[in-house]
């Protein structure tokens, strides 16, 4: 009798750490702070900024690497067409309470994804206001600071008014040209910049700079290569105004 006692006991403790165990596991994640998440609903915006002075030639940089390159005069290039695809925040806070930061280690530690849905736009007929941006998409995120923002597209495409020459390479306008985004692939179109979203949720809201739209340049090997600057407007918004 004694021993079936035990045994009643045994199956008791056994049956207690289970469930202890299984509350453990179930815990909340953490939110980009280090406490429990709390999702809160967030609008995606998008819109550039005026052209300005063109950028530092970036896009002229990989250029060079691959041989002949020729600048492309802006006024020759009629729109930049891209398939949105998604958009990745880093929390500033890594679940197990370390800092992230905004290079490639943060694609194992806790990028967290908007789907766009394949939205194709021209970059070139963007909304010049925060005011007038285009929605990208709508979805919950955790309340909290964030250490950076990067943009994935596909599809890239250049459409130009003039005949372009660099060295044997010819790009015929009225024509679809493919652009190669460096590393856009890899990381996507990112900022380092960091933000926060409020407990409240709001528009997080991302704006090409103008003049890096301008950084266009071409091969001798008949590519395309853009290095567009991508930063977040001001925080994000509330509601109200601008953070």
């Amino acid at each position: 009798m004694a021993d079936k006692r035990e045994g009643i006991r045994r199956c008791a403790l056994v049956a207690v750490l289970s469930a202890t165990a299984a509350v453990a596991c179930q815990r909340e994640p953490m939110s980009p702070t280090g406490s429990a998440a709390q999702p809160v609903p967030v609008t995606v915006r998008l819109h550039r900024t005026e052209a300005g002075a063109a950028s530092p030639a970036v896009a002229g940089w990989f250029a060079s690497v691959m041989g002949s390159q020729g600048s492309i005069d802006f006024s020759t290039v009629d729109s930049i067409m891209v398939t949105l695809d998604r958009v990745e925040f880093l929390p500033a806070v890594q679940t197990d309470g370390g800092q992230n930061g905004t290079g490639d280690e943060g694609d194992t530690g806790g990028w967290l994804s908007l789907d766009v849905g394949g939205l194709r736009l021209d970059l070139l007929a963007l909304p010049s206001t925060a005011e007038t941006g285009i929605p990208l998409t709508t979805g919950d995120l955790p309340a909290g600071d964030y250490a950076g923002v990067r943009l994935f597209v596909s599809d890239v495409t250049a459409w130009f008014n003039t005949p372009i020459q660099v060295g044997h390479a010819s790009f015929e306008p009225n024509v679809g040209h493919a652009v190669f985004i460096p590393s856009g692939d890899q990381t996507g179109i990112k900022t380092d910049q960091g933000f926060s979203i409020p407990e409240g949720g709001g528009d997080v809201v991302l704006v090409f700079e103008g003049a890096s739209l301008q950084n266009i340049t071409a091969t001798g090997n008949g590519r395309v290569i853009l290095a567009p600057v991508i930063k977040v407007d001001g925080g994000t918004t509330d509601g109200g105004g601008t953070q």
